[in-house]
């Protein structure tokens, strides 16, 4: 007898469907796919669903939300089983606990008052919480620089070259599956391209990914793709560029010309795919609308700068003078000294204050510092629709765990990104057929992260399941009202349990750090 059977669904992934099949499941893993399967313990009944592996979100924030989130309820209801988690060169390892450790990665939430001097650390810690989603580490190569050469603008020598590697090989060694640059924070920005290949290739030697959130997505959109392929060949790595993306009205359409430089590079023999996001709104730090080279000496030295009248007014006119987001297209997100700021216009709350919306921007940065977070309408529909069916894009959230009670103001996409690609993308746009669109949310993001025995429905595979409604699936989350979970999602199991049944969660806890191995299995 069969642990669960999940009977009478259209069964698709990457590889397969859809076709009308029954899927056996016995100790965690796929037994069989096929009809007259025989009995089981627990029947779902997926009649009318589709039935396809659990999505893979391959870019998310989240390991500095589960610690204080591990049910993870936003990503079982939308499908979500597994979340690679460090990217854009943030991960809470390997740092020590000091305040510049606290602050990296705090504007994704500042309640999580704990870093870990490792992967291993972290993750005997998240585990011990009861983890709802799997999770699939890389390593930040922000927090590697960070606890080697602190938060200023210094060039790496050669000894300092040696200790970031021998960090990042401590953690792939640990069971990262790749590392990850922000060179758009501090302190991944003040990375040449001579130190990012150096880091690469010792991911490469460990057949990782190296995920970057390049150096510019607006004005210097096509440079900072030049400069991702220039160390993917230095590197000779598997090359993921994060959330493709033309940002600012005036660089709408240029998206063309980056994807071009992509599928040419890929000719050429770089390993090189990209993930996107489907929404025309990010969200970052506030502090990300001045450009890098002002957080040269730190944060903190920003902060003090401030308050020099002369400094601010200086700062202003570099907001001032056309900013990668125009400033009436941002909404202030976390503020954690104003709560009540949390959901508004940048440009309504200035008038309420009666000041210049840069003057604002300002004011937050030096109470708050990195902490304040944005989401910001940057992005062009047609550039977005353009990379989401690009052969060689996959989605991802560029979001993180929460919760329908959390504080404050979200971006719909840590609810309903994958919910969203169905229901809009999907079936009311026809933009993307069914199959490819499974195959993006979860078997080519399983196989690029390299986890070879998930994201498919086929026998040996873990039981990592979605069914979904696809005719009633409805995202809810909006801009406006953000904090909602999505309908339309029956049932979901994490290594053969039912995480989500009857579109509620379990409380299963199913869910662990999963370890990278090399020509292994995750």
């Amino acid at each position: 007898m069969h642990d669960i059977l999940i009977r009478g669904g259209l069964v698709v992934d990457g590889n397969r469907g859809p076709e009308r099949a029954d899927v056996a499941v016995s100790g965690g893993r796929i037994e069989a796919v096929g009809r007259g399967l025989g009995a089981a313990g627990t029947v779902v009944d997926a009649s009318g669903g589709v039935v396809a592996p659990g999505f893979v979100d391959i870019h998310t924030h989240s390991d500095f939300t589960l610690p204080l989130r591990p049910r993870a309820e936003a990503k079982l209801l939308q499908g979500v089983t597994t979340d690679v988690t460090g990217n854009c060169g943030f991960s809470p390892f390997p740092l020590a606990s000091d305040q510049p450790a606290l602050r990296h990665g705090s504007f994704v939430d500042s309640a999580l008052a704990d870093r870990w001097p490792s992967l291993d650390a972290f993750a005997e810690d998240l585990e011990s919480r009861g983890l709802g989603i799997n999770v699939a580490p890389l390593v930040g190569l922000g927090a590697v620089r960070l606890a080697v050469l602190g938060e200023e603008d210094v060039r790496a020598d050669s000894w300092a070259l040696d200790e970031m590697r021998r960090l990042v090989r401590e953690s792939l060694a640990a069971g990262a599956y790749g590392a990850s640059s922000g060179l758009v924070y501090a302190p991944s920005c003040f990375a040449d391209v001579d130190e990012l290949a150096t880091l690469a290739s010792v991911v490469a030697e460990a057949g990782g990914v190296y995920a970057t959130h390049m150096r510019n997505e607006g004005d210097h959109l096509l440079e900072s793709v030049d400069e991702a392929l220039e160390v993917g060949r230095r590197a000779n790595c598997a090359l993921q560029i994060s959330h493709l993306k033309a940002l600012g009205r005036r660089n709408w359409g240029r998206i063309g010309a980056a994807l071009e430089r992509i599928e040419e590079a890929s000719h050429d023999g770089v390993d090189v795919w990209v993930d996107v996001y489907p929404y025309t709104a990010g969200s970052s730090t506030l502090i990300s609308l001045l450009p890098s080279d002002e957080l040269a000496a730190g944060g903190s030295a920003l902060q003090a700068r401030l308050a020099d009248e002369g400094e601010r007014r200086r700062l202003m006119g570099l907001l001032g003078d056309a900013p990668t987001f125009d400033l009436v297209d941002v909404v202030l997100a976390t503020v954690p000294s104003r709560p009540e700021l949390a959901g508004r216009r940048l440009a309504d709350a200035a008038r309420d204050a009666g000041v210049a919306p840069a003057e604002l921007v300002l004011d937050l940065i030096a109470r708050e510092g990195p902490d304040v977070s944005m989401v910001a309408f940057g992005m062009d529909e047609e550039d977005v629709r353009r990379v989401l069916v690009h052969p060689r894009a996959v989605i991802g959230s560029d979001g993180w765990t929460m919760a329908i009670d959390s504080a404050g103001y979200a971006h719909p996409r840590s609810f309903a990104f994958a919910v969203r690609l169905l229901a809009h993308y999907v079936r009311d746009d026809a933009l993307i057929g069914l199959r490819e669109a499974i195959a993006k949310l979860s078997t080519l993001p399983a196989r690029r992260i390299g986890l070879a025995d998930r994201g498919v429905i086929e026998p040996g595979a873990v039981a990592d399941v979605v069914v979904f409604d696809l005719e009633r699936l409805s995202e809810e989350s909006t801009f406006e009202t953000p904090l909602l979970h999505p309908h339309g999602i029956q049932a979901v199991l994490v290594s053969g349990r039912l995480a989500v049944e009857d579109g509620r969660e379990t409380g299963a806890a199913a869910g662990r750090v999963l370890r990278h191995r090399v020509n292994g299995r995750g």
